[in-house]
């Protein structure tokens, strides 16, 4: 071995926990100044286990930890439950053999489990199962492990290996627990399995890794600038909670109420090479593949500068419900998207159904020439009926495709004042008189001319769009409404129709009554039986910048968003379903 070799001392200790059984409460909090590593491992079982590591230099400061349980008064649950509450403490008091023995007897009293602290050790085993008397001549050796037992002897074994310095928990659990985790000083939390129950998670800085929880409550948060919260299979949730100064990435949410805000760091506003963890995951401050707000919930979404993104702020491949994004104080990303050479948005929600709102704030538009640059890009699948959809976008422009088979009333607006973007939009959410909108918009303060005159902001390239005559122009303001109508001829989905009803959507073009179609989208079959009509849903965008709203297939929608056929827009708008020959080719 070198001279330069660092020797490091290893110290085990280990603890049942026979108390922790399937729906108990077990709270792990640590009170090491250095950072603690905890890996929970949820099982099939109906107790615990806590192992701990510590590795450290022969000439580190830091003290060895001691690990204890104690079981607290019981605990309510959410679901009205009183169950058990195991507390696991990681302290780093040094005590000598009289304190230890005080110490020991005293929490004895409080406690219902055995005392982590092994006894005081006089003797050593060695590999060969040597007993040496003196513990002082067995640890002359360099680069011995030792494992503490409740037998009086340490157990001391060579181990070349080189790891790294650190304190290392290993906790194993039953699968339905309520699990609280503190480590207020850092370290990462990895959780392996499913942990069923209410789950609360912090750390001061450290990735915070799981695969699936299910619980009524779910609260996750780390404080690291470059830490990340990953969830690689599922979170489930009536109320979640994920909080981080790093990003988030997450392969499925379920929940009623979703709240996940990545906040600004003030060590850190350029962000670094992003790792991807999945396939799936494209380096987005927010990345969800896939979202779901269920009942009468909803799910906000929400990153806040100053920061500058490597890729996108928000990313959300597909999601089902009401949901708010918002970004504030960001910078144009880093990075160009490689698949068609265009610099990243910051917000991208791949596939709506339900309804969305977006909001971009205070964007610090640093590269000025990039004027076709699309700060916010939406793909529509499905709307609810009588739903609002608003996006307001103050730089940028903005990219809204939607499905052929959707219908919405469009209110689109591209002005050259930022200022009252936000009450303008409001307005055009909300107010359902169309001359009043007109009169608004008419009345917008000016500012520097968008473009010169016969030059468009607005364009809407689909035949399925048809215009209203309230429409408006200038140099400074430009105002387009109008609607969309299915004009696919493609029959209606499972979630349309029990979305729509059975008779309430369009679907095909019923040639007795196309006009009052036309007129009235969803409400006609209401209309005949007297009961209250409700309009098409309405989407509102307010930008300053190039507004553009298409219609496309399925696989036009998947053109798009991995950058496909790009040189041949039409294939991606006018795609059908073609018969093919069923003879071999030659």
């Amino acid at each position: 071995m070198s001279p330069t070799t660092q020797h490091l001392l290893r110290l085990w200790r280990s603890l049942p926990m026979s108390q922790l059984k399937q729906g108990a409460t077990l709270s792990i909090r640590s009170s090491l100044t250095q950072p603690t590593h905890l890996l929970v491992e949820a099982e099939w079982r109906d107790d615990g286990r806590a192992d701990l590591k510590q590795v450290f230099s022969k000439c580190s400061p830091n003290p060895e930890a001691t690990m204890t349980t104690l079981r607290e008064q019981d605990q309510m649950t959410s679901i009205g439950r009183s169950e058990s509450h195991i507390v696991l403490k990681l302290d780093e008091a040094v005590l000598d053999e009289s304190e230890a023995g005080n110490v020991a007897g005293e929490q004895s009293k409080n406690s219902l489990l055995p005392h982590a602290r092994p006894k005081p050790a006089h003797r050593a085993m060695l590999d060969d199962g040597t007993i040496v008397s003196e513990l002082k001549e067995a640890k002359s050796e360099e680069n011995l492990r030792r494992i503490d037992y409740h037998d009086g002897i340490a157990h001391l074994t060579a181990d070349g290996q080189v790891e790294e310095a650190g304190t290392f928990l290993t906790v194993k659990i039953p699968e339905k627990t309520n699990l609280i985790c503190e480590l207020p000083n850092g370290g990462s939390i990895t959780i392996a399995g499913k942990v069923e129950g209410d789950v609360k998670l912090y750390t001061a800085d450290g990735d915070i890794i799981v695969k699936k929880l299910r619980g009524h409550e779910i609260d996750v948060e780390t404080d690291g600038s470059g830490s990340i919260i990953y969830a690689a299979d599922v979170l489930e949730a009536q109320k979640l909670t994920l909080r981080t100064s790093g990003r988030i990435r997450a392969k499925q949410i379920h929940g009623n109420q979703i709240d996940i805000r990545v906040n600004s760091s003030a060590k850190r506003q350029e962000e670094s090479v992003t790792k991807l963890w999945e396939s799936d995951d494209e380096g987005s401050l927010v990345d969800i593949s896939s979202l779901y707000v269920s009942g009468n919930g909803g799910a906000n979404v929400s990153v806040v500068g100053p920061r500058r993104p490597q890729r996108r702020a928000i990313r959300i491949k597909s999601h089902h419900g009401p949901i708010r994004t918002e970004t504030s104080n960001l910078s144009v990303p880093i990075e160009d998207n490689p698949m068609n050479g265009q610099i990243y948005p910051l917000v991208e929600l791949g596939g709506v159904n339900g309804n969305c709102e977006v909001s971009i704030e205070d964007t610090l538009h640093e590269k000025k020439e990039n004027k076709n640059w699309n700060t916010c890009m939406v793909h529509v699948d499905s709307l609810s009926p009588d739903s609002v959809s608003l996006i307001t976008v103050d730089s940028g422009g903005v990219a809204v495709t939607l499905d052929r088979k959707a219908e919405a009333d469009l209110r689109l607006l591209s002005c050259s004042s930022a200022e009252c973007l936000i009450e303008t939009g409001a307005m055009l959410a909300e107010e359902e008189d169309p001359n009043l909108l007109l009169q608004i918009v008419q009345n917008l303060p000016k500012g520097p001319a968008l473009t010169t005159a016969g030059q468009q902001r607005i364009s809407v390239e689909t035949s399925a769009f048809t215009a209203r005559p309230v429409g408006f122009a200038t140099a400074h303001v430009e105002y387009v409404d109008g609607w969309t109508e299915n004009k696919s001829a493609e029959p209606d989905s499972r979630f349309e129709r029990k979305s729509n009803g059975a008779t309430g959507s369009v679907g095909k073009i019923r040639m007795d009554g196309a006009a009052e179609q036309a007129l009235h989208g969803f409400s006609s079959s209401k209309a005949e039986t007297g009961q209250p009509i409700y309009q098409r849903p309405l989407i509102a965008v307010a930008g300053t910048g190039i507004v553009k709203v298409e219609t496309v297939s399925w696989l036009g929608a998947i053109a798009r968003r991995y950058g496909l056929d790009e040189d041949h827009r039409e294939a991606g708008r006018t795609a059908s379903r073609r018969g093919r020959s069923l003879a071999p080719q030659e």
